[in-house]
């Protein structure tokens, strides 16, 4: 079984690990916290919808 955890904390030591473990929360507050404020706002939701549809269409 491989695991990414036991991997960081064998390449790097435990210094390691609590620096991918605090990267690792801060990236899910981050996202989390974003997804609330576009719950909140709606129409910032689909404005960014609108405008990301736009960048990805071919020219």
């Amino acid at each position: 079984m491989h695991s990414t955890w036991f991997g960081v904390l064998g390449e790097t030591g435990f210094l390691g690990l609590i620096a991918f473990m605090v990267m690792t929360l801060t990236i899910f507050f981050s996202a989390k916290r974003t997804t609330d404020v576009v719950m909140q706002k709606r129409e910032i939701y689909h404005r960014l919808y609108a405008v990301s549809l736009k960048g990805s269409t071919p020219v």
